[in-house]
């Protein structure tokens, strides 16, 4: 669990790099959550050790502190780097359609 502070709403950028020793049959989901509230599963395949990228897109409403989990349906992944990133206009108007 991590404590993350927004500093302002729009659309934030989670970005893992990771890898897994598992072949590229092997399925290893990751969920993400947003103060107990599920944003988004990704699944990646193994990679035979190669690092890869895969992203999950937050659209954050509010801004203020939140606590964020994640939930790893597999084990075998080794994960890299993780960061967030800011990616979208401070634009609430831009939500009404999700």
């Amino acid at each position: 669990v991590y404590q993350l502070r927004f500093p302002k709403i729009g659309r934030y950028e989670l970005v893992f790099r990771m890898s897994s020793t598992l072949g590229p049959l092997a399925q290893l989901p990751i969920s993400v959550f947003l103060n107990n509230t599920l944003q988004q599963t990704v699944t990646i395949n193994g990679t035979e050790g190669k690092v890869v990228e895969q992203s999950v897109t937050l659209a954050i409403r509010q801004d203020g502190e939140k606590y964020m989990k994640l939930y790893f349906g597999e084990s075998g992944i080794d994960m890299n780097r993780m960061f967030l990133r800011y990616v979208g206009k401070n634009d609430i108007e831009s939500f009404r359609n999700e």
